[in-house]
């Protein structure tokens, strides 16, 4: 009986083959549509995907966490893996209130501030460099202060 499928299908070398380079574009298709997270070090209840920049495939490098004026936080670079990629830092704070973190003076700062759940993101959409860092989480503590003082029930 002849075989209605084509010889090709018979060559166990060339079929093995085949599978594994099938194996590694699904691996590398699986690690692009999960992003790449640090999670060892970002908090479970931080879900950026709700944040209006992160996007399934971008990279999330997790510089720096603790704790400052009694709240929790964790500073980040965010690399955007689109047509037009960039990389920005982030600064994600702990924070039930204010319920809106943005100020006038947040605004001229040229920082935005976003609510996703329980967490306050900061960013400019820059990389902010190593000697900086301290700097940039001490002025987003400065304006969340700020704009508490301006609505202290949220």
């Amino acid at each position: 009986m002849d075989s209605i499928l084509p010889s090709w299908l018979s060559d166990r070398p060339l079929l093995l083959a085949l599978a594994a380079t099938f194996s590694i574009i699904a691996i590398v298709y699986l690690r692009k549509s999960l992003g790449r997270i640090n999670t060892a070090k970002l908090p479970l209840s931080l879900q950026l995907s709700g944040a209006s920049f992160y996007g399934p495939v971008d990279e999330i490098s997790v510089l720096a966490t603790g704790t400052r004026h009694g709240r929790e936080y964790v500073l980040f670079d965010h690399t955007a893996e689109r047509e037009n990629s960039f990389t920005q830092t982030v600064l994600a704070i702990k924070s039930a209130l204010p319920a809106s973190p943005s100020t006038d003076l947040s605004r001229t700062s040229g920082l935005q501030f976003e609510r996703v759940g329980e967490w306050i993101l900061v960013f400019d959409n820059h990389l902010v460099e190593g000697h900086k860092r301290d700097d940039f989480v001490r002025d987003c503590f400065n304006l969340l202060d700020y704009s508490l003082d301006m609505h202290p029930r949220g």
